[in-house]
């Protein structure tokens, strides 16, 4: 949660945080964060994220905008 939430990243577009063992809770609060304001891809698959946690990252306002989405 708290690259998702404390960082200066505002300009980035992209991001690739696949195989980095991110927790269930890491992948719920990056959807939802808003210091992504740019972001149109991301890529966090192989997280070992469960089926419920995929589908109620989508719904986050962060990854719903997006243009590619891998989880």
């Amino acid at each position: 949660p708290l690259f998702a939430n404390e960082n200066t990243l505002e300009k980035l577009e992209e991001v690739d945080l696949a195989q980095n063992e991110i927790s269930d809770e890491g992948i719920i609060a990056f959807s939802q964060s808003k210091r992504f304001p740019n972001l149109v891809a991301c890529c966090m698959d192989n997280n070992f994220a469960g089926a419920r946690v995929v589908e109620e990252a989508k719904l986050g306002s962060n990854f719903r905008k997006l243009q590619s989405l891998n989880l």
